[in-house]
C-alpha cells in the first residue's frame, strides 16, 4: 500500500506493481509496473519506462501528486511511542 502524499520540496514519483492497487488508485500512480507480475514486460523494459518518467519530471512535467495538489508531508515511524503505553483514566 502507498500514500497519495506528495512533498512540497521535491517531486514524488509513485510507482506501483500491484494490479489491483494500480486500478483502484490509478489517478495517484505515475508509473504502473504491474505488467511485470503479469509477465507482459521485463524489468529492463519497465526500468526504461521509469527512467523516461524521471527525466520528464526533472525537466518540468508534473507528477500525479503535484497535479492533484497533494503537497503535504507524512512522517512514518516504525518505533514505539511512549504515549501508546500511557493509559488515561
Amino acid at each position: 500500500r502507498g500514500s497519495p502524499c506528495g512533498n512540497p520540496v521535491v517531486p514524488v514519483i509513485k510507482l506501483c506493481g500491484n494490479p489491483k492497487t494500480c486500478e483502484w488508485m490509478a489517478e495517484n500512480i505515475d508509473v504502473d509496473v504491474s505488467s511485470i507480475i503479469k509477465g507482459e514486460n521485463s524489468v529492463e523494459e519497465l526500468a526504461e519506462v521509469l527512467w523516461v518518467k524521471m527525466k520528464n519530471v526533472i525537466n518540468g512535467d508534473k507528477t500525479q501528486a503535484e497535479k492533484l495538489g497533494f503537497n503535504d508531508i507524512a512522517i512514518w515511524r516504525n518505533t514505539a511511542s511512549p504515549f501508546q503505553y500511557m493509559h488515561c483514566k
